[in-house]
């Protein structure tokens, strides 16, 4: 599988994301966003890249954001 790949089962299966959510806002508003979270809240270390959790935690975080959903915590579905 490839690493977006891999990013897109982590949201789906820790995350609950369905095909609608991966729809549900501009595409280039929530790369944007996913941007803004990644390098906003981690960074590089040792020369190591991020893992699929950081990317598919970072897309929620933003997914949310973009939705105005940024203050809930939890999910109200799994």
């Amino acid at each position: 599988m490839s690493f977006f790949s891999d990013v897109k089962e982590e949201l789906k299966s820790l995350y609950g994301w369905t095909g609608g959510d991966f729809e549900s806002v501009a595409w280039s508003d929530l790369m944007d966003e996913f941007h803004r979270v990644l390098d906003g809240a981690t960074g590089r270390h040792f020369s190591i890249d991020k893992k699929v959790s950081t990317y598919a935690w970072a897309y929620d975080i933003a997914l949310r954001r973009v939705k105005g959903e940024a203050g809930r915590v939890i999910r109200a579905t799994p």
